[in-house]
């Protein structure tokens, strides 16, 4: 469930959120390339790509609401 949880709405959301960045190529760029780093488990993530994460989650309310979904449906 967490898995299609993760597939359906994370990705949705991130298709989104860099579509809504077109005027933006490097913010867009950022989004779009984030994928498998919003999919991972925290507990398994790299020191520098729990640095990116972080980053990615505070620049964008959006992605880290979806994010903070699917940590709260794993706790289910």
């Amino acid at each position: 469930m967490v898995a299609r949880f993760g597939r359906e709405v994370v990705d949705r959301v991130r298709v989104d959120q860099a579509n809504t960045l077109r005027a933006e190529p490097k913010a867009r760029q950022v989004i779009k390339r984030s994928r498998w780093l919003l999919l991972r488990n925290r507990d398994n993530l790299r020191a520098e790509q729990a640095v990116k994460l972080e980053e990615l989650l505070a620049a964008n309310l959006p992605l880290s609401t979806v994010y903070l979904l699917k940590t709260e449906l794993k706790e289910i």
